[in-house]
């Protein structure tokens, strides 16, 4: 007896579950019946996250049993070919192997939790992995504290493991974040054919020594990101951070970013490639020899980020980055588009006029911007906020308009506190905008539903009227975005501190619900219809970290969903 989803296609079905971006809702889906199996387990498998052994033990059997479907045999019916594995594109993996001599809490591949030293009859290590972690590594786990917050692989799961990933032939996207690099891991990274996006965070090294030499320019990534790499600690005065010597020699893991396909780069502090490895003393002229990338688009330099609990020394020379070699790759890189710089220009920075001619998106300080973009033709702009600016907010807004006003198609405004001011600059200065984003990271103040302040404006512009009795969300359509006929996502919001919020909120000041609408984000969707009035182009609007309200088709309802964390970088006209 057919039942009635037997009658729809396996490929519409397969269509539908790619659409769903809950795994939870789609790991409920596949265990339901045995075409739902099928049809769902190529999706589940699409995006894998990889945190503890546990998570790989879990999985591993799936590709181990392919062509079964949940406790079911192999028949005639459900053959298919072995492609689960093809059908990766993208893994998190926080996962990391120590020898078995360690005294840290092992997991086997039988799932079993031990804490050593293992007995070495039972796990035999080949002397690479003894070369690998030596003392040395073992000062660099105390030191940052990794062996308390985490459980290992055994050498020959975590061997497992890697096999494992390098079957994974389609896989675009690798995210390598607080785990222990090894040389059978980069290894598995070169023999990744499809793999375009590379980011490893909060990663401890090997010493060059025990590394295989290899060259990265083979790697076919176009993305790569390395944000708070760790050094080891080569001597050992009690692990207190003022009084452990660091290893700051990480140039073997840098060449990274000698890709030749290299597209775009993303580093802070810790992962001075431009100083190390595209810019190189040569004693024999003497002069410095730069190796830069031939393709480089996108440049993204970020501060270093603490985190709470774990130490992150500063190594020497680090509080100069970014030095001389930064500017020297803006006079030599003709192919970068993109730049995000958050740290200060030198006092009286200049830039030739030949330098960056396809320079279009920038972020930066209002120093940075004013001076880099002043005589190139950019379409977004990004501007951070400065506690020591030379210059106000509104004052950089009125002199970024007359270099850039009438071509400028994305604004970010990063701000301290919320000022109506700002909203209503922006909407006069820069009519043309396609996107339009403001931030503000004060809880205390934030755009209300209901405006009543005695105050008169500082700012001429503002029309008195609106100052004194509008609400600034419910008007945000009507009297400010209406200004704006070409803009299609708008995100005004409250930066949180910390991660983001799980549930749908809005910001901690002036809260706008009502407890007549059966949720936050029904009174959102009853707030933003209105503007279609206005905003005739409006597509997204995002009033909370983490959420958005989109609309699905040409004039389609608005509906709720989650921000992905890789939109924060990414520069849309």
């Amino acid at each position: 007896m057919l039942l009635p989803h037997d009658k729809v296609p396996n490929e519409l079905w397969m269509d539908i579950f790619e659409s769903m971006d809950a795994p939870q809702d789609l790991h409920s889906v596949v265990l339901t019946c045995k075409k739902f199996y099928f049809c769902g387990i190529r999706a589940l498998l699409r995006d894998i996250i990889w945190s503890t052994p546990s998570h790989v033990l879990t999985n591993l059997p799936i590709w181990a049993n392919q062509g079964q479907g949940p406790g079911q045999g192999q028949g005639k019916d459900v053959d298919r070919p072995s492609q689960l594995a093809a059908d990766v594109r993208s893994l998190c993996l926080n996962i990391s192997t120590v020898p078995s001599s360690y005294p840290c809490t092992f997991i086997d591949e039988y799932g079993g939790a031990t804490q050593g030293p293992l007995d070495p009859a039972l796990y035999a290590e080949d002397d690479q992995n003894q070369l690998l972690l030596s003392m040395g590594m073992l000062r660099s786990l105390m030191y940052y504290r990794i062996a308390e917050r985490h459980y290992f692989a055994t050498p020959p799961l975590y061997l497992t493991m890697c096999r494992r990933i390098a079957s994974f032939t389609n896989l675009e996207r690798l995210e390598c974040r607080d785990l222990i690099f090894t040389d059978n891991l980069l290894e598995v990274i070169h023999s990744l054919p499809a793999l375009r996006s590379l980011e490893i965070e909060l990663c401890i090294f090997p010493s060059r020594q025990v590394m295989k030499t290899r060259d990265h320019s083979v790697l076919p990534i176009t993305e790569l990101k390395l944000l708070n790499l760790r050094r080891r600690v080569t001597q050992g005065h009690g692990f207190a951070p003022h009084a452990a010597d660091i290893d700051e020699d990480l140039t073997h893991v840098l060449k990274l970013g000698q890709a030749r396909n290299l597209r775009s780069l993303h580093i802070d502090s810790t992962a001075d490639v431009l100083g190390r490895v595209y810019t190189v003393w040569d004693s024999t002229i003497p002069a410095y020899i730069y190796h830069v990338p031939q393709f480089l688009e996108r440049l993204f330099i970020s501060k270093k980020t603490s985190h709470r609990g774990q130490v992150q020394p500063q190594f020497p020379a680090e509080q100069f980055f970014p030095d001389r070699a930064l500017y020297a790759l803006f006079s030599r890189c003709a192919t970068i588009n993109t730049i995000s710089l958050e740290c200060q220009l030198p006092r009286h920075t200049t830039f030739p006029e030949d330098c960056l001619p396809n320079l279009r998106n920038l972020e930066g300080f209002a120093e940075a911007i004013l001076s880099m973009g002043a005589i190139r033709p950019l379409e977004g702009i990004s501007l951070l906020w400065s506690e020591g600016a030379a210059h106000s907010t509104l004052e950089s807004l009125r002199m970024i308009a007359e270099c850039h006003g009438s071509r400028l198609k994305m604004l970010a405004l990063e701000l301290s506190v919320w000022d109506d001011e700002i909203l209503h600059a922006v909407c006069t200065l820069f009519r043309n905008l396609r996107r339009l984003k403001l931030t503000y990271a004060s809880e205390n103040e934030g755009p209300s539903e209901v405006r009543d302040n005695g105050a008169e404006p500082s700012n001429p512009l503002i029309d008195i009227r609106l100052f004194y009795d509008q609400s600034t969300i419910v008007s945000l359509g009507p009297l400010f975005l209406s200004n704006l006929p070409n803009l299609h996502t708008v995100q005004v919001y409250h930066t949180p501190q910390g991660s983001e919020p799980s549930a749908l909120s809005y910001p901690p000041s002036g809260s706008l619900y009502d407890s007549t609408f059966e949720s936050i984000g029904e009174e959102m969707r009853d707030l933003v219809i209105p503007w279609n009035r206005y905003c005739k182009n409006l597509k997204e609007v995002q009033l909370s970290a983490g959420w958005k309200l989109a609309r699905v088709g040409v004039k389609g309802r608005w509906e709720v969903q989650r921000v992905r964390k890789m939109e924060v970088e990414d520069f849309r006209c």
